[in-house]
């Protein structure tokens, strides 16, 4: 088994700003940012449920997830987060959502490459 060792990453952003992420998150946090945004919603006519995704509230999930500190000069935090610039954010959110495309292929590469197995007589 392995467990998660805490670990960061600066990236830069436009303008000389930076954030620091987490490099992987626990399998908590990852459920947790996931499962933000879904939302049930039950249609009492049909009697049937349809599950719905709030992007809006998807974006600032995964934001707040990997985010552990910015250049900004307020503390990191959801209010700080609703309270920048559109561009600023969707600036943030893009490399987020880079550093986790980034991190996918590591782990695909990873899988994908034979283990050479030695055997000691």
């Amino acid at each position: 088994m392995r467990f998660v060792v805490p670990e960061l990453v600066k990236i830069d952003l436009p303008g000389g700003d930076w954030i620091e992420v987490k490099k992987e998150l626990t399998v908590g946090e990852e459920k947790r940012y996931r499962t933000a945004a879904l939302r049930r919603t039950y249609n009492v006519g049909k009697g049937d449920e349809e599950l719905q995704i709030d992007w809006g509230l998807m974006a600032f999930a995964r934001v707040e997830a990997y985010v552990v500190s910015w250049s900004a000069s307020q503390p990191f935090s959801r209010s700080a987060l609703e309270a920048l610039a559109s561009e600023d954010f969707e600036a943030i959110d893009d490399a987020v959502q880079a550093h986790i495309a980034a991190r996918t292929e590591e782990k695909k590469a990873r899988s994908t490459t034979p283990t050479l197995i030695t055997s000691v007589a």
